[in-house]
């Protein structure tokens, strides 16, 4: 009987005929590759002609692109009774922030005696602040949509202030 092959040998078997196969390939591969010896004179003629191929090709299908139209935007309608609730609301509220801080600006001394008051002061100072602020924003603004979600905010603002004073 025949004794079989170790695992061992069994390896360094596969391994030679591996090599054998990977010999055999770049004989191959040797006999179908040439080698060229070009100068520095043919390289760049090479490189022009493949810069100037490239650059036609690019050029083409920039060309070749699909033209795109201008997206004409129609202007909005002016609603006259939107622009009248809008320049009623940011008076209003300039106005308001304005006459805050006029009333404060004239009685200062007896607003600033101390305390609590102090505080106070300064909260109606920033209200007449940010008054003014939202007449300014609400004046420049176009968009319908963005003054009913400002002046929403604002309702639900005041009534988050007069839930908590009471």
């Amino acid at each position: 009987m025949k004794s079989k092959k170790s695992k061992s040998e069994r390896k360094n078997d596969r391994i030679q005929a591996l090599e054998k196969e990977l010999a055999s390939k770049k004989k191959k591969e040797d006999e179908h590759s040439i080698t060229i010896r070009l100068d520095q004179t043919q390289v760049d003629e090479i490189m022009d002609q493949l810069t100037e191929k490239i650059e036609w090709s690019t050029n083409r299908i920039v060309d070749e692109s699909a033209n795109k139209t201008p997206i004409v935007i129609k202007p909005q309608k002016k609603d006259m009774f939107s622009s009248l609730i809008r320049w009623i609301l940011s008076v209003v509220f300039f106005g308001f922030g304005v006459g805050l801080i006029a009333v404060l600006i004239t009685n200062w001394s007896s607003y600033w005696i101390g305390g609590t008051n102090n505080i106070s002061t300064l909260c109606v100072i920033l209200i007449g602040l940010i008054s003014i602020t939202i007449g300014i924003d609400l004046f420049r603004e176009k968009d319908r949509n963005y003054v009913i979600s400002l002046f929403s905010a604002l309702v639900a603002l005041v009534a988050l202030i007069v839930t908590l004073v009471k």
